[in-house]
């Protein structure tokens, strides 16, 4: 696999989880603990094999995120920001 091979992966697998976390009937604190733990172990292996920016993660993962949210959930993106600091 490329990077951009993998570029494609993270994008789909994130927007995957994103949606499906959004669906669930729970209270918003247990959907960011769900961001924080699972969406983050799914796509950390990726960041380990590929050479993959944090210009790229800013412009396309961060995008995706503010736009699902429409940038407006503090919450969500104090949660993505402190574990995208563990990448």
């Amino acid at each position: 696999m490329d990077n951009h091979d993998h570029m494609s992966e993270v994008l789909d697998l994130f927007s995957s989880l994103i949606s499906r976390i959004d669906l669930l009937l729970c209270h918003p604190k247990h959907k960011l603990l769900l961001y924080h733990r699972f969406v983050l172990s799914k796509v950390s292996w990726h960041f380990t094999i590929a050479n993959l920016g944090k210009t790229w993660v800013a412009e396309n993962l961060d995008n995706l995120v503010l736009k699902k949210e429409g940038g407006s959930s503090p919450y969500f993106r104090l949660a993505f920001n402190q574990s995208s600091h563990v990448l």
